[in-house]
């Protein structure tokens, strides 16, 4: 994959943040300006747990992040929902106490992939905006353009989540999915399907279960057994279900229906998917 443009950065405000969930937005879908280079940097923290003489265990959790932000210009009103400033009469107010809102950030990425032009839409769900540095310089015999510089810290939403990603054929298509991510109203998020398969086990009443497509890295499995497919929704808790490591045989009846879900470390449900049992007899 090759990324060779960028454009439509935009800010959302935020008007709540409910828990476990991510922000609402205002609704409004402010245009930062025309996008000239967007960088964006993560901090993790790591551990490692070194046993035997080798390394045993080793962990990176997400800490927080940034978006160096570079555009041709920002207007005065934009800078006013960005970066908190007071705009009076055609004057920007830039004060000590301005606390920069809270907001939505994403813009639209282009790529090559596969000899094919696709077009990606990142969103970050909770930022804050941190006043950038200006130059100016006088005429000499040749032009230099200035451009403004907003840095966006990221950080991690209620829910967990502190990126996503689209790739779109079009550039429309990634721009709408970018809007709809900030909409006043939070996006619905369906859940994934998994294809599920019983075959009979090693065991007598024990059985074979398979799950395509594979379980994302660090998710887990849950699995429950009932006369039929238990009904799930996309971030349903989990947590009480029967856990299963993806291989190991499970005891159930022939004709019984096992669902399986694929979660989250935090037990809400990422996809799902139902079979009837074969066991071995």
């Amino acid at each position: 994959m090759a990324g060779f443009g960028a454009a439509y950065p935009y800010f959302f405000p935020v008007e709540t943040e409910p828990e476990g969930a991510r922000p609402t937005y205002t609704g409004k879908a402010i245009q930062i300006g025309r996008l000239v280079k967007a960088d964006r940097n993560i901090e993790l923290a790591s551990g490692q747990l070194y046993a035997d003489n080798q390394l045993a265990e080793s962990v990176n959790e997400f800490v927080s992040g940034s978006v160096v932000l570079e555009t041709d210009d920002m207007k005065d009103e934009v800078a006013a929902e960005v970066y908190g400033a007071t705009v009076e009469d055609g004057v920007v107010h830039y004060n000590v106490g301005d606390d920069p809102p809270k907001g939505g950030h994403g813009y639209v990425k282009k790529l090559m992939r596969d000899k094919k032009v696709l077009y990606k839409a990142y969103f970050y769900p909770l930022v804050k905006a941190i006043l950038g540095n200006d130059s100016a310089a006088t005429k000499s015999n040749s032009i230099t353009f200035g451009t403004t510089t907003t840095t966006f810290t990221v950080f991690a939403c209620e829910r967990g989540e502190w990126e996503a990603t689209k790739a779109s054929e079009t550039e429309a298509e990634a721009l709408a999915w970018l809007k709809t991510q900030g909409s006043a109203k939070e996006p619905e998020v369906a859940l994934g399907e998994l294809t599920v398969t019983s075959a009979a086990g090693t065991e007598s009443g024990d059985t074979a279960i398979t799950v395509t497509p594979a379980k994302g890295s660090g998710n887990l499995y849950k699995y429950k057994v009932g006369a039929s497919a238990t009904d799930v929704t996309y971030g349903q808790n989990v947590q009480t279900w029967q856990a299963w490591d993806g291989s190991a045989d499970i005891t159930a009846a022939t004709g019984q229906v096992i669902t399986v879900v694929e979660c989250g470390v935090d037990y809400k449900a990422l996809a799902a998917g139902s079979a009837t049992v074969t066991a071995k007899a």
